[in-house]
């Protein structure tokens, strides 16, 4: 006789799975993992506003110079209803120079804090 595992619900089929994924994993394995997450979270939340306020110093001043392929694609993701977020890396575009600039600018802003 078969486990149907789809009369059970959701939670349950979760249990089964990690109780007889716990045997193979050991979960020292990603303690250091962990630590230098949790040390990098705590780094960045302390230059998170500083990032922030550097930051719109070059969005104001580049923002005109990025393309937008076609707007009414946003309708399109809307009604599929399959993203989690705008893939704005596909949509938007700049040319090579605006990059180098947006490069240069970046490097003189956040020399401070990064080079």
């Amino acid at each position: 006789m078969g486990l149907e595992l789809d009369a059970l619900p959701p939670d349950r089929i979760r249990s089964i799975f990690i109780n007889v994924l716990k045997k193979y994993i050991d979960v020292n394995d990603y303690a250091d993992f962990l630590k230098e997450s949790h040390l990098k979270y705590v780094l960045l939340k302390l230059i998170e506003n500083k990032i922030y306020d550097l930051s719109q110093e070059i969005i104001s001043s580049m923002k005109d110079s990025v393309q937008i392929d076609d707007l009414d694609i946003l309708f399109e993701y809307a009604e599929r209803g399959c993203l989690k977020y705008l893939p704005v890396e596909t949509i938007c575009h700049i040319g090579s120079g605006q990059e180098n600039e947006i490069l240069r600018q970046g490097r003189k802003i956040f020399s401070e804090i990064l080079f």
